[in-house]
């Protein structure tokens, strides 16, 4: 009695999840067993038999491929490929519980109990880039349990941890194979459209990333070899990845049609920038989801420029990103075509190991939201049942057109979202801070200010009519706009959107039940009044097989008189 009277009156501290770049700085400066670690917990659930419940095995396989659980293996399409949720109002709770699923695996490895799972502050680097002389931004934090890691001179963007093939454990055993820079396939895992499908993988396959090409099914594995061959140089790889990934963060494009004084232009597009601006999201459902996010800038009619973000976007951008397959091509990046990563694709994404530190800063966001808008003990989700990201269709453990709520069952795991909601009650863990830490509190207590998008807004650009059955694999939607200007014609790019979709979605009620796709593009008030004729906007759709005029490539109403493309000035 005496011991349970303790417990309860003196309950422990939330376990703490800091920046991998934290923990990596630490290392560097001799404090080296936190990383360490975490590295032998993450060799000891992949080298678990894929059996084991605690396996790396198992749990990456929950996302997509191998697929299992209600429906798995019937020939009928009433089920969801995998136990993920995108698209809907539980995609944060979901990947909150998914990523405490991995770490509770990591902490069940003998000596590593303490191990908490730490985050790739995706942020940091390139809010050093384009903040540094920023007068909004606050002084340095003199607690230093509050500091951000110190940056070299030329930092990588993702971690070098995650980019070493190897490590040393310091045990006398020498160097091993890094855990978290590929995971070597302990079992085969099979597409839905049989043996030769795109994404079936034989065991003993490691997963890639950007340049490389894990597509190894049918005859794509003669493509990837001769493909992977121009890129054998692991250390160049390494550099093309954090540039391409960089590119994402700070949409790395200049429009400015001097080029004697070359400036950026107000941002619409930029990774960075989606990260903030989803921050300000004032719904629940809005900050859920790309589906809700359309949904209610289209119900609030544009007015008082309701133009949304939700976590999802920058989400499903740094997936491509990593996994391999657009880069804008437009300044100091080249396109590299047949670059097929396993984070690009919904099946395999996570099997790659920065994937869960990926979905762990997604999570970090996702707290930060909710303590900027007072959402830690309730997330005040709308049950407006017009709201399509409620929408159930198609996903395992739900019944047929049951709608989705805080108390759907986070299936295969016992929680609901409910029982998400708070992490530090309810899941005894907390966070670090972050690139993005000062902006979860308002301004006058301390907080950064988010610059303000929406009053530079001068419209949007409705999207629709755009459908995932023409289109195979993941795929970006880049809406450009173009005017004369003393006779010539000169167009730039306003906005890209990522789409995270599957190579095949034959078998995926739930994306056969959404095949049409609608979202909105952000036009800046600035670019409306440059002088020249008036702007037409058009839209292109690149996927991950093409190049260039893309297919499809879908080039609609560039006057915008459509309902496939739609300009909205305020």
């Amino acid at each position: 009695m005496e011991t349970s009277a303790t417990i309860i009156l003196n309950p422990p501290e939330p376990r703490k999840r800091v920046s991998l770049q934290k923990m990596q700085e630490d290392y560097d400066s001799g404090n080296r067993q936190p990383l360490r670690d975490l590295i032998k917990a993450w060799k000891g659930i992949q080298e678990l038999p894929p059996s084991d419940p605690n396996s790396f095995f198992t749990i990456a396989g929950y996302h997509g491929e191998p697929f299992r659980g209600p429906g798995a293996g019937s020939t009928s399409l009433g089920w969801w490929g995998g136990f993920c949720h995108h698209g809907n109002v539980l995609f944060p709770t979901w990947h909150r519980a998914y990523v405490l699923r991995l770490e509770n695996a990591l902490r069940s490895i003998q000596g590593c109990e303490h191990v908490t799972m730490p985050f790739w502050d995706e942020c940091l680097v390139v809010s050093s880039i384009l903040e540094q002389n920023d007068s909004e931004q606050q002084p340095p934090q003199s607690d230093p349990d509050q500091a951000l890691p110190r940056l070299p001179s030329q930092p990588p963007v993702i971690p070098t941890v995650l980019t070493s093939k190897t490590f040393d454990l310091e045990d006398g055993q020498g160097p091993i194979l890094n855990p978290l820079y590929s995971y070597t396939l302990a079992k085969e895992i099979k597409d839905l459209a049989g043996d030769d499908a795109d994404y079936s993988k034989p065991e003993g396959y490691t997963t890639v990333r950007y340049p490389l090409s894990g597509l190894v099914g049918g005859k794509d594995v003669v493509n990837s070899i001769d493909h992977n061959r121009i890129y054998a140089d692991e250390s160049k790889n390494c550099d093309l990845l954090n540039a391409n990934v960089l590119n994402w963060l700070t949409g790395s494009i200049k429009i400015t049609p001097d080029p004697g004084a070359p400036t950026r232009y107000p941002d619409t597009f930029s990774v960075y920038e989606r990260f903030k601006r989803c921050l300000e999201a004032e719904k629940y459902n809005i900050f859920s989801n790309t589906t809700s996010q359309a949904y209610w800038i289209e119900k609030d009619g544009h007015a008082g420029r309701n133009y949304y973000e939700s976590l999802e976007s920058p989400h499903n951008a740094i997936h491509l990103a990593v996994g391999g397959f657009y880069v804008p091509g437009e300044y100091d990046a080249d396109e590299i075509l047949g670059a097929n990563g396993d984070m690009g694709e919904n099946d395999t994404a996570a099997f790659d190991p920065i994937f869960f530190f990926h979905h762990c800063f997604i999570d970090h966001v996702f707290w930060l939201w909710q303590q900027r808008n007072g959402k830690t003990n309730d997330l005040g989700l709308v049950l407006d049942y017009n709201d399509p990201g409620l929408n159930s269709t198609g996903v395992a453990g739900v019944a047929q057109g049951e709608m989705l709520s805080l108390d759907t069952k986070l299936y295969p795991f016992e929680y609901t979202s409910r029982g998400v909601v708070n992490i530090e009650q309810q899941l005894k863990y907390t966070y670090g801070p972050s690139s993005l830490s000062q902006y979860a509190l308002p301004p006058d207590h301390g907080g950064f200010t988010i610059p303000s998008f929406r009053k530079k807004l001068g419209g949007t650009v409705e999207i629709s009519g755009l459908s995932r059955d023409a289109i195979s694999g993941s795929f970006v939607v880049e809406i450009r706009a173009s005017r004369t200007v003393n006779g010539k014609k000169e167009e730039h790019l306003v906005d890209r959107q990522a789409i995270l979709s599957r190579w095949g979605i034959q078998g995926c009620l739930n994306c056969r039940n959404h095949l049409e796709l609608k979202s909105f593009a952000p036009v800046q008030q600035s670019l409306l009044d440059e002088p020249g004729e008036g702007w037409a906007f058009k839209s292109t759709v690149k996927d991950r097989k093409y190049s260039g005029i893309a297919k499809p490539h879908l080039e609609l109403n560039p006057k915008g008189v459509t309902a496939a493309l739609n300009f909205v000035k305020f």
